[in-house]
């Protein structure tokens, strides 16, 4: 599974955020952003992406913050990209556990 959106395809993006997260933690929806966040006890990371572009991701020992054009939604992972830089979300193997766990 590999689908490559413009982040000016809004309600696309937030239908395969709101898929790739599913039953991983908690997913917020805004008209302007949607953010996922694992939840105790799982390894602590999250993902928050503005309708504008601005990307805000943490995991343990590293943070960005930065803007993109293009989103690359995968079985386990997101690219975002734009021309200045690309940038992938891992989803942690520990996390990927809850959805066999469900």
């Amino acid at each position: 599974m590999s689908d490559s959106i413009r982040i000016s395809n809004w309600e696309t993006v937030v239908l395969k955020f709101q898929e790739t997260f599913q039953n991983l933690g908690l997913v917020e929806i805004s008209n302007d952003k949607i953010v996922y966040s694992s939840v105790p006890p799982s390894v602590q990371t999250g993902i928050s992406i503005s309708n504008d572009g601005l990307l805000i991701s943490n995991m343990p020992l590293h943070e960005i913050k930065s803007r993109f054009e293009n989103i690359t939604f995968k079985e386990h992972e997101i690219i975002l990209s734009s021309r200045e830089f690309s940038y992938t979300y891992r989803i942690p193997q520990e996390i990927l556990k809850l959805r066999n766990s469900k």
